[in-house]
C-alpha cells in the first residue's frame, strides 16, 4: 500500500524514481506480459497478469 507523506512524492536520486500508476478501475487483458521491479534479491522479473477470479480461487 502506497502512502503519501505530506502530500509529496519520493525525492528523485540515483536510487528512487517515481512510477506512474493506473488508475484504480483500469483493467488489462488476462495473460498479458508486464515487468516488476523491486529491491534485495529481485530486481527485475516479468510477469504474467493471471485472471483475477483464478487468483481469488487458488489463494482462497
Amino acid at each position: 500500500k502506497l502512502k503519501k507523506v505530506d502530500g509529496r512524492c519520493a525525492v528523485k536520486t540515483p536510487f528512487i524514481r517515481p512510477i506512474c500508476l493506473p488508475e484504480k478501475d483500469m483493467t488489462f487483458p488476462d495473460h498479458s506480459c508486464c515487468k516488476i521491479s523491486g529491491w534485495g534479491h529481485m530486481h527485475e522479473s516479468e510477469f504474467t497478469i493471471t485472471n483475477s477470479a483464478a487468483v481469488l480461487f487458488y489463494y482462497h
